[in-house]
């Protein structure tokens, strides 16, 4: 057996900690593998996008395990990773699927980071609606990347930024001026400015017309990951492989403490992250991180289950993250701007 890990040794060659692929739909990178009762689909093995049900009646996943703060992220580009943070975000919040109360108007959830670009004034020959509608379109991705590195050194970080752009004949901004900011992080401002000299606006049919630009941020309802991910092959345990199919041995007793719940909440559903600690061969230990389950009876549940599980033994204590997906995310629930 190869030298053992511990709770912080990446461990080369864990075929279940492959980092997701990038592909045309990035949400779909954070999708868990699942399980038929206790056996991995030879098609979807080692594959971390390629989810099989485990019943028809009491959808079931897992996903790939990691040491605490290993979490694998997309390899591609900061949009990938950004959506692939804001799905995560929205299955550890999860729902009960419950009717409001009569008169209740629920809060719309919002996990991503809130980005407002606003053209409050045009000079020159350029139509207002038709910068506004490009600004809008082209700058929402750069500007929130830019925002997000702030909210990685400072969670609660918003505030304005006002900028003067100068259209050149081909759209393209030929100048940038900050005019004023709220925002307290010169680096997050530096870096807005910077991406909106590339912004692709419509081209002015004379002259170079000026725009002004109101930029608002402010925080969405989940905190922006700030943990750097270990990726692929050193990314979980060398035992993990034989570790999941050990936990997996108890997915009909979590299938159980699930339906118990769906019988309290219809339209339950969430991620269930489990930190587990192993000492010896026996789970001597387990919590919940990252997550929210929205069910604290199935949360307790879970829990006991795996408590004193007996997994492949390790020459010394060692700490990971096993997380399971319970139900299915409405699609009202997808992931907003």
């Amino acid at each position: 057996m190869p030298n053992e890990p511990s709770a912080t040794e990446p461990i080369a060659n864990a075929a279940p900690s492959a980092a997701p692929e990038a592909g045309e739909n990035a949400a779909a990178s954070t999708d868990a593998r699942a399980t038929r009762s206790n056996a991995v689909d030879p098609a979807a093995a080692g594959r971390a996008d390629a989810p099989s049900p485990i019943s028809p009646d009491i959808a079931l996943a897992d996903e790939p395990i990691y040491f605490p703060g290993g979490r694998a992220r997309p390899k591609g580009s900061a949009v990938e990773a950004s959506l692939d943070d804001e799905m995560l975000a929205t299955w550890n919040r999860g729902g009960l699927g419950s009717e409001p109360a009569q008169g209740a108007k629920p809060r719309p959830s919002h996990a991503a980071p809130r980005v407002k670009v606003d053209v409050t004034e045009v000079r020159g020959d350029a139509s207002e609606a038709d910068m506004q509608r490009a600004a809008r379109l082209k700058s929402y991705w750069p500007f929130r990347i830019c925002y997000e590195q702030g909210l990685r050194r400072m969670q609660k970080l918003h505030g304005t930024i006002k900028l003067r752009l100068t259209i050149g004949p081909n759209g393209r901004p030929s100048g940038v001026q900050q005019l004023a900011t709220e925002l307290g992080d010169v680096a997050v401002v530096s870096c807005v400015v910077k991406s909106a000299m590339g912004l692709g606006l419509p081209a002015p049919s004379s002259g170079t017309p000026q725009i002004t630009l109101e930029i608002s941020l402010w925080p969405g309802d989940e905190p922006v990951s700030v943990k750097t991910a270990l990726r692929g092959k050193n990314a979980a345990p060398v035992d993990a492989e034989a570790l999941t199919e050990a936990l997996r041995t108890r997915s009909n007793e979590v299938r159980a403490c699930y339906a118990a719940g769906l019988r309290r909440h219809v339209g339950l559903w969430g991620r269930l992250a489990l930190a587990l600690r192993i000492t010896s061969g026996v789970v001597d230990d387990v919590g919940e991180v990252e997550s929210h389950f929205p069910d604290p009876e199935v949360t307790a549940c879970v829990r006991k289950i795996f408590l004193h599980a007996e997994v492949p033994s390790t020459a010394r204590e060692l700490s990971v993250v096993y997380p399971l997906r319970l139900g299915r995310a409405p699609d009202a629930r997808a992931t907003q701007r």
